[in-house]
Order: structure tokens, then C-alpha cells, then sequence
């Protein structure tokens, strides 16, 4: 079966390598990430630049594409390259938006 191949702008591939904080992704999948809202805010408070509703629509975008191709998955991003299987990360990414989600919540308040 043929991979879905996700890559990343450079704005959610510093966000994501930021949260990768246990491990890296190509050994332990979701495991490797402190997926917090708090951990989630206080980067996009150290950002220079509010991208929050570019990564909002990028995260969204990511998360339909894979549920379409409901394969499995090739995260292709420099230091994040790993592969997995569609349901692992189908739960990884719908856990990361909705906490990205109300990290944005926070932040605008």
C-alpha cells in the first residue's frame, strides 16, 4: 500500500520539533511529543510573528488530507522524517489540532 506523504511548512516544523521533547518521531511516534496546550502557547507566544490562523488552516488541511487518503503515513520534514501507520497518526494529529486549537484560544485572550 502506497504512503501519504505529509510535509511541513518551516513554521509547524519548528512548532512540532519544539514539542518533540521525549524522543524523536522516527523512533516513537506520538510518543516523542509533549502534546500540551501550555507547551503549544508558550511557543507561539516566543514567536516573532503570529502565524496562529496560516498554521490553524495547515494543520486542518493535513488533518482532512489524511483522513481522505486513509493510508498510512510518511511525515516527510527534515528531523521528523518517520513513517506510520494511518491510525496512530490519524489520533496524533487530531490530538495535536485540538489542543493547537485552544492553545490559539489562550493566546488571543
Amino acid at each position: 500500500m502506497k504512503k501519504h506523504v505529509v510535509t511541513l511548512s518551516p513554521t509547524l516544523r519548528r512548532l512540532l520539533l519544539e514539542l518533540q521533547t521525549y524522543c524523536s518521531a522516527d523512533c516513537c511516534k506520538e510518543r516523542a511529543f509533549e502534546l500540551s496546550v501550555d507547551s503549544i502557547l508558550c511557543w507561539l507566544e516566543g514567536e516573532k510573528f503570529d502565524r496562529t490562523v496560516e498554521l490553524l488552516h495547515e494543520i486542518n488541511t493535513i488533518h482532512r488530507a489524511v483522513q481522505v487518503a486513509h493510508s498510512d503515513v510518511s511525515l516527510d520534514s527534515r528531523d521528523l522524517y518517520s513513517s506510520w501507520d494511518f491510525m496512530a497518526f490519524y489520533l496524533f494529529w487530531a490530538e495535536f489540532a485540538t489542543k493547537y486549537e485552544a492553545a490559539v484560544k489562550k493566546y488571543r485572550q
